[in-house]
């Protein structure tokens, strides 16, 4: 045997009588060393077992014994009897390919395996197969018919035809029924026509059990063509639904040609078998997303589920990744769509959820009720965000940057439509990016560098925009194409209308995109190639591609997050520059929180100061139109009428204000027409209980019923909304009492000093410490109030806005704002910072006690000055038990003094105390502009600088001292 020569089969026998290549040519072969005859070989003869077992010999050349020539009497050739010029053709050379030989059965007939027994005696019979399976099918068929016992199973049944059995798997395979096959309509499942029945060559379990795999396969064809259908056929069926079923058709179409291509080449079982296991396993794959999606309730819910089942099966099996992939694409495409029409980079989608549809979207328009600053319940319709409604592959902060994003998106859409950002052009512009998954690096980096230029576009068209000389109409090269529906002629040279026509006939010349097919297209290949079990390449492709619980971060959040920050900065500087938000949040400050000088003078004269003209319509008297004033603490009747409630107060807001010049009025002019916001005095709904406090002029309460009016314009109402106007009144109501207690106590020592009070005079230590102890009380709770209470948080929130618009001023082209940094982010701000004011101010509700000791302070101060005011009303008046009075409530304002500023050193010195919820209300390290712990509560923690500055020495906790 030659040693350099190849063999394909390992086990494969020599031929050892081929001719060496080393040697020479002999002209006969069968002369060469040995002389052998030529055997003829019957296959059909050599296995049948029934009839050549009994002649099996058992001599020296029978099976059991191997007998070799006797070299004594074995006699060579001699040479001269070998012709060395014979050619002899070899079985094989160099250029024969061994693996392209066929098999050719003709041949093989003819052929006659060589045993050593044909050494000795070329007419020794061949030996016999003792192994069934070897024998053939007919042999195992009688063994099974013949001997039952064997432990295999009853083989009496009908014995079918390979060929017609193999056909009707195949039939059955594909979902259709046939000869052997039939489709139950009651149990909605294939079953067997003749039970006992069975192949040849094969046994009654093996073919059952061959029939239960493909019964199986044929069912799950079966449910989903009957998805399919279903889903076409109703009326309101959802997106993902449709989705999903067009998938489905499409993946059943393709492995149907695939089939019944390959079908001519089957003709055993064992390949029908392997024809139908990748596709029994895809189809298995698609059947459980279609029963998962029965069972849901929603699209939403649907996605996440199939979106976690793609992840399971990925750790499953790696050869319909891609085709899961796809799927899971096309069926989430319809909610993306809706998404990317929200957020504004894909077109519009109406949104009209109503209860007939199946699908919920995450963003409703639903009827909201809220009470406002008047304490009247207002229903309004409004955005809100579902968050049930939300798959689980997008994160609830990813949510909440769509809703947000959306919803600033329409308010720039109705106050600004010719914003780049609003224009449907540049949504419609073929180079803007798409909502879609990325399954590939290469896909995800072609997606970031398409979001980097989009984003590029749209920055430059916003500042040309912004500027006041920017052309409107050359914002985007998308905005040019809507011009050219305007075909202008008149002042247009020849020329120009030519080259006009011309560029109108080249875009109509344009081929259209085939979009529908392309899915289509895209799904099929990779069906196709995913078919053979051994195009095994996809999977080491399959491991360089982004895991998928990474793929909606790399393929969806570069989007979003480009869209919230162009549409954050557009919406945040419109309402500063156009709607001058700063200026509407100065005049809360002013009027609301006090912070005017003028308006808090003259507004405290006219509620309280004695030397005004009375507002009270008097017999006989004529107003002599003068300023005017209610005179609280100086009369009996209370509340004052509607009427006089306008004389004292008319013109103190009008006269207070300084219109800004951004206004559209001069800072000179007196009179503006109208105050920002409709702002003005207005009295207070309130409870039959609430305005019974309302009747002793004396009590704390008794200003409670008036109240400024203010409705902040469009679309300035999203940062000052209802709810942060309810805060600023609770805060009025708070700052004007303490106005009141300011002048009460101011007048103890003008009421102690007056020439006709019968406190002049004579030794009064209670009622002089009393004095002195009120004023430094109310004066330390008043400067606390307005200067640290108020005004060091406004003040951190007029630096917050400082930094805001030095950032979206900037002229560069550089201005920009993060995805956190929009409308619902400052609005959320404002009211940290209102939130911080109440506690400060002790009116949240966890404060009320400590409120409820203040108010019982202020309402001994009240009792005492009424004392004071009798003794210079009548000083002819009997001083008995007026002096143990007072010295009574003079102990109860020590006392109570003393508990106060006890609870306050103990709230000052409390760790943690105030920090609420604050983790809740969002914001946080991924805020770099609105940080939640630079405006908590904790951060405002200053109570303990009140206890400081009503006491240093110990003074109140001293109740034994009277």
């Amino acid at each position: 045997m030659d040693a350099n020569e190849e063999t394909g089969d390992a086990f494969a026998v020599p031929d050892l009588w081929k001719p060496s290549s080393l040697g020479q040519n002999v002209s006969d072969a069968s002369s060469f060393l040995l002389s052998f005859p030529h055997f003829e070989v019957d296959f059909h003869q050599l296995f049948e077992l029934s009839q050549h077992l009994k002649d099996v010999p058992d001599g020296p050349l029978g099976l059991n014994t191997l007998s070799l020539p006797v070299l004594e009497t074995f006699e060579f050739l001699e040479e001269s009897t070998v012709s060395l010029n014979t050619e002899v053709t070899p079985l094989e050379t160099d250029e024969t390919d061994i693996w392209t030989h066929e098999n050719d059965e003709s041949k093989l007939g003819t052929r006659r395996l060589h045993t050593w027994d044909a050494f000795e005696d070329p007419e020794a019979p061949d030996p016999q197969i003792f192994y069934i399976s070897e024998a053939g099918p007919s042999v195992f068929d009688a063994t099974i018919h013949e001997q039952s016992d064997f432990n295999i199973g009853d083989g009496r049944g009908p014995v079918l035809r390979s060929d017609i059995f193999v056909k009707s798997l195949f039939e059955l395979g594909v979902g259709r029924s046939s000869v052997l096959f039939t489709w139950n309509e009651e149990d909605q499942s294939f079953e067997r026509i003749l039970d006992d029945s069975r192949m040849t060559g094969y046994s009654i379990q093996s073919v059952a059990s061959l029939c239960d795999h493909f019964i199986e396969h044929g069912n799950n064809i079966r449910k989903l063509n009957s998805f399919v259908e279903t889903t076409y056929g109703k009326y309101h069926s959802s997106p993902a639904q449709v989705a999903l079923a067009d998938a489905a058709s499409n993946i059943l179409t393709t492995l149907q040609f695939r089939l019944d291509d390959a079908r001519k080449s089957i003709q055993t079982a064992l390949q029908l078998q392997d024809l139908f296991h990748h596709p029994a396993l895809l189809l298995s794959f698609l059947e459980e997303i279609v029963k998962a999606y029965k069972s849901t309730k929603s699209d939403e819910v649907f996605l996440s589920t199939l979106y976690s089942s793609v992840q399971n099966m990925e750790h499953k099996s790696m050869s319909f990744r891609e085709i899961m992939l796809e799927v899971l694409a096309r069926v989430s495409r319809p909610w993306l769509e809706f998404v990317g029409g929200w957020i504004g980079v894909h077109r519009e989608i109406s949104i009209s959820p109503s209860s007939e549809e199946r699908s919920t979207k995450f963003v409703r328009v639903e009827e909201k009720s809220w009470v406002d600053d008047r304490g009247i319940q207002v229903q309004g319709i409004d955005y809100t965000l579902d968050q049930s409604a939300i798959p689980n592959f997008v994160s609830a902060e990813d949510a909440k940057v769509i809703f947000e994003t959306g919803r600033s998106l329409r308010t720039l859409k109705l106050h600004h439509p010719e914003h780049p950002l609003a224009k449907p052009a540049s949504i419609e512009d073929p180079t803007a990016p798409k909502l879609d998954w990325k399954f590939s690096w290469e896909d995800v980096s072609r997606i970031e560098q398409k979001v980097e230029a989009y984003e590029q576009d749209l920055r430059r068209a916003i500042q040309k925009f912004s500027h006041p000389n920017a052309d409107k109409t050359l914002l985007l090269g998308a905005s040019e194409l809507e011009n050219q529906n305007h075909f202008e002629t008149f002042g247009v040279s020849e020329e120009d209308i030519q080259a006009q026509i011309s560029a109108s006939i080249a875009a109509l010349n344009k081929p259209l995109q085939p979009v529908s097919e392309a899915g289509s297209d895209t799904l099929r290949h990779l069906v196709i190639s995913r078919m053979h079990a051994e195009s095994t390449n996809h999977q080491h492709e399959c491991i360089f591609a982004p895991p998928i619980s990474l793929t909606p971060l790399l393929s969806l959040c570069p989007i979003i997050s480009t869209q919230a920050r162009l549409v954050n900065l557009s919406c945040i500087r419109s309402f500063f520059k156009s709607h001058h938000l700063r200026h509407h949040l100065q005049i809360q400050h002013r009027f609301h929180l006090l912070g005017d000088g003028v308006f808090a003078s003259r507004l405290s004269d006219a509620l309280f100061s004695p030397s005004t003209e009375s507002s009270s319509r008097q017999p006989g008297i004529a107003h002599h139109g003068t300023a005017m004033g209610l005179h609280l603490g100086s009369r009996s009747s209370w509340p004052p009428a509607s009427s006089e409630l306008r004389l004292a107060l008319m013109g103190i807001l009008t006269e207070s204000y300084r219109p800004s010049g951004h206004e559209g009025q001069g800072a000179h002019d007196p009179q503006p027409s109208s105050l920002p916001g409709d702002l003005s005095f207005s009295v207070r709904d309130m409870s039959p209980e609430e305005l019974d406090r309302c009747l002793d002029p004396d009590s704390i309460t008794a200003l409670d019923f008036l109240r400024l009016q203010y409705k902040p314009p469009a679309p300035l109402e999203q940062i000052i909304t209802p709810t942060s106007l309810v805060k600023y009144d609770r805060l009025f109501k708070l700052l004007l009492r303490a106005a009141r207690m300011r002048f009460v106590v101011s007048q103890l020592f003008r009421d102690s000093c007056d020439r006709t009070s019968s406190w002049r005079g004579g030794s009064h230590t209670i009622e002089q410490r009393f004095r002195f102890e009120a004023n430094h009380f109310v004066s330390t709770i008043c400067g606390y109030l307005l200067e640290i209470g108020v005004g060091a948080t406004w003040k951190l929130f007029e630096d917050k806005l400082d930094q805001i618009e030095s950032r979206i001023s900037r002229e560069d082209g550089e201005a920009t704002l993060g995805q956190h940094e929009g409308i619902d982010t400052l609005r959320t701000y404002h009211e940290r910072v209102l939130d911080r004011m109440l506690f400060a101010t002790l009116l949240r509700k966890r404060q009320e006690q400590v409120m409820g000791l203040l108010e019982e302070i202020f309402a001994s101060i009240l009792s005492f000055a009424r004392q004071t005011r009798k003794r210079v009303e009548d000083p002819s008046a009997s001083e008995a038990g007026v002096d143990e009075d007072i010295r009574a409530l003079y102990g109860k304002f020590r006392a109570r003094a003393g508990v106060f500023v006890g609870v306050c050193r103990g709230l000052g010195a409390k760790r943690g105390y105030g920090e609420g919820k604050r983790r809740e209300r969002g914001g946080g390290a991924a805020d770099e502009l609105f940080g939640a712990e630079e405006m908590s509560e904790e951060g405002g923690n200053s109570i303990g600088l009140l206890s400081l500055r009503l006491e240093m020495s110990g003074f109140y906790t001293d109740t034994a001292r009277v």
